[in-house]
């Protein structure tokens, strides 16, 4: 399927477990760059450890509460570098 997400970056939150992480898994697969965002860090790592695998260097992964407001402006922050 070719849904025209190349080059695309797309932020996925709770993206270190189930829908999160199957939905980060579609979009690198379409081609797409990935920002995952998660609040545990030793799942937060083997996310982007199994998604790196699927396209290296196309992951940025964050540690980020997403009840926090300066958490998600330091998250959006780096996704927008």
């Amino acid at each position: 399927m070719d849904l025209g997400l190349a080059d695309s970056v797309a932020v996925v939150t709770g993206g270190t477990s189930g829908i999160g992480l199957a939905t980060a898994r579609l979009l690198l697969a379409e081609g797409a760059q990935v920002a995952i965002c998660g609040r545990n860090a030793e799942r937060l790592a083997a996310a982007e450890t199994e998604l790196e695998a699927i396209r290296p260097g196309a992951v940025l992964a964050t540690s980020c509460d997403v009840l926090d407001a300066n958490a998600v402006q330091t998250f959006a922050a780096k996704v927008a570098h």
